[in-house]
């Protein structure tokens, strides 16, 4: 009896094991229709909200939608990898932080390659099936698909929250022509809690679950590919690449695990001021090869650093 024949419950636990077997910390599975978040997404783009961050405004109408993305499509498998390992502590001297997703081995390329392997798999299974792969750059609102199919839930702070990995997880999604069996959306368990919002530094989180991007560290110490700091950038407290104050006060943040395919870069966890004073001193900055600090290279790094006595 070919695959083709399997019950959708086979066929998601099928699914699962492979998923598992590729290295995956996490997997769950959501029946494909509009995304939940959809409105939401719509508002905010719609009030300037996600300004800032250009290519959230590209392919609107698939991010609302994944059935767009593959005709047919029936099912979203969404899959985490954990990065919750100790920052190092902080060295002598004069240093500015780096978030803990960018201090390691860029995740895009190994999550990529692991959800090209399940869909490969899949076509081997399933003959004539199809599938989109996403890792963060895709029209793929991960985070509300990952809260649907069970993973956690989007947390105050907007970032995805889990009972099992906490919050320092990076995600990828598949959206399939293959029926599975759904897993039950995951439950808000933030309670009464708001200290992401009280810690927030910039007063990003303007409200439970609602994110401000221009007044986001993140935003412009990371998305801004000009020479320059933006003159209404708010200031950057230390940070010189992400942030990560909304998740370091959360009660469910370090309860996770941390992937072997994404090991820390120790050596990035804090770099020098005085190795981002000038071009010239650029080599007292570790090499960025195969991280995510690469995008920003030395030049934009050297940009945020300057915006240090803002502060």
């Amino acid at each position: 009896m070919g695959r083709t024949l399997s019950s959708p419950e086979q066929a998601a636990a099928w699914m699962k094991e492979q998923a598992r077997a590729l290295g995956l910390d996490a997997v769950g599975i959501a029946r494909a229709g509009p995304t939940p978040d959809a409105d939401q997404f719509r508002a905010a783009l719609a009030a300037g909200r996600l300004a800032g961050v250009p290519y959230l405004d590209e392919r609107v109408a698939e991010r609302c939608d994944p059935r767009l993305l593959v005709p047919g499509a029936r099912s979203v498998v969404v899959v985490a990898m954990g990065y919750a390992d100790a920052r190092p502590p902080r060295p002598d001297g004069p240093h500015l932080q780096v978030a803990r997703y960018a201090a390691r081995r860029d995740y895009h390329n190994p999550m990529i390659k692991k959800l090209r392997s399940l869909r490969r798999r899949q076509r081997e299974a399933w003959p004539g099936s199809d599938a989109y792969v996403a890792a963060d750059t895709g029209a793929v609102l991960e985070r509300a698909w990952a809260q649907q199919a069970g993973l956690g839930w989007v947390g105050k702070n907007t970032m995805l929250l889990s009972t099992r990995l906490g919050s320092y997880t990076v995600l990828g999604s598949m959206v399939t022509t293959v029926e599975l069996a759904p897993d039950a959306p995951g439950t808000d368990h933030c309670g009464t809690c708001t200290a992401c919002l009280t810690a927030c530094p910039t007063g990003a989180l303007v409200a439970p679950h609602v994110l401000d991007a221009r007044r986001c560290i993140t935003t412009h110490t990371v998305e801004n590919p000009g020479d320059d700091v933006a003159a209404d950038a708010p200031p950057f407290h230390g940070w010189v690449f992400g942030c990560d104050v909304c998740q370091e006060v959360c009660p469910w943040a370090d309860r996770g695990t941390a992937n072997a395919a994404l090991p820390a870069r120790a050596d990035l966890a804090f770099l020098p001021v005085k190795g981002l004073t000038t071009l010239d001193a650029a080599e007292l900055i570790p090499s960025l090869a195969g991280t995510p600090l690469a995008r920003a290279k030395v030049k934009g790094l050297i940009r945020n650093a300057r915006a240090r006595p803002r502060s």
